[in-house]
This record gives C-alpha cells, structure tokens and sequence, in this order.
C-alpha cells in the first residue's frame, strides 16, 4: 500500500531504486510503514479498512469463500529525506 502510493508520487525511477522497508503495528488496525529507498525515505500511517471475502476459484459465490482480502488505505504519507 505504501509503496503504491510512493510511486504515484515519484512515477516510473521508483521502479528502478533499491529499497527495504518494514511496518511497525500501533493499534489493531493501523500501522506505521516505512520505507527506505535509494531515492529517498517515505513514511506512511496505513489503516484497515474492512475485508471481503475472496471467491474460491470462480465456482463458489463470494460469501463461501474461507479467505479474505483486506482493504487497506494509507492516511498520510511524508517522504522523510
């Protein structure tokens, strides 16, 4: 999710930059992420939005499905240098 939202900041070079990064939980829902990079260092608060279910292979309805996709948003990104 942070990395979605660096690059639409920094475009196509950040697809070229060597990077790491790593999310430091600070409530059941919310994260803080961080990310380092040749270009630069981002930070970010990303929150949970909800989940749905994920279909299971197409023959089931999407209630039947045992796994789920979260929905993630990021709330703030700063790019810290």
């Amino acid at each position: 999710m942070t990395e979605r939202s660096v690059f639409a900041e920094v475009g196509w070079p950040w697809l070229d930059a060597a990077r790491t990064g790593h999310a430091e939980p600070i409530a059941p829902d919310r994260w803080v992420t961080t990310i380092d990079s040749t270009i630069g260092s981002w930070e970010a608060l990303v929150e949970r939005m909800g989940t749905t279910p994920q279909p299971v292979c197409g023959i089931a309805p999407p209630a039947a499905g045992a796994k789920t996709d979260e929905h993630l948003r990021v709330v703030e990104l700063r790019q810290q240098r």
